[in-house]
């Protein structure tokens, strides 16, 4: 926020399994392959949650989960409503 200074973020939470999904059906040449996804979901797990855990602890950042096993349209909804912009 340019006014606050403070950073925010909406977090999408889900399921390996549901992520995994997910990825396969973008149909992006680097999804087609279950280990590229595999490898891929691994680095997220060893190396972004840390540093999500670190800045949600610091002052300055919010976090918003989100229900990420949602449709689509539905985590769009949830995020903007969580974010305060559903009414502009």
């Amino acid at each position: 926020d340019l006014v606050t200074g403070v950073q925010t973020c909406a977090l999408p939470i889900l399921s390996r399994a549901e992520a995994e999904k997910r990825l396969c059906a973008r149909g992006r040449p680097d999804d087609t392959e279950a280990v590229k996804v595999e490898r891929r979901l691994d680095w997220y797990d060893r190396d972004v949650l840390d540093v999500l855990e670190y800045f949600k602890e610091k002052k300055g950042y919010t976090f918003f989960d989100i229900n990420g096993e949602q449709s689509v349209d539905e985590v769009f909804q949830e995020m903007i409503t969580k974010l305060g912009l559903a009414d502009q």
